[in-house]
């Protein structure tokens, strides 16, 4: 075959090489999507929870709240 072919002297092994680099990109992408979804609504949350406490203390009034609710619901 004349290292032509898909036996051990032809693409085969570069083929495995390519395969193996694509799942391993794709797993990565997946993994790196995952916490940074998770990241951005445990971030929203807690901030959601600070203002409810700054309402809750008096720290700012009922127009102020609402307007940053909104736009904290928004992102």
């Amino acid at each position: 075959m004349c290292g032509y072919g898909f036996g051990y002297t032809g693409w085969g092994i570069w083929m495995f090489l390519r395969m193996g680099l694509g799942i391993v990109i794709t797993v990565g992408l997946i993994v790196w999507m995952t916490k940074l979804l998770k990241n951005n609504g445990y971030h929203r949350k807690h901030t959601l929870e600070k203002l409810d406490e700054k309402f809750a203390n008096g720290e700012i009034n009922e127009q102020e709240y609402m307007q940053k609710k909104k736009i904290l619901r928004e992102k």
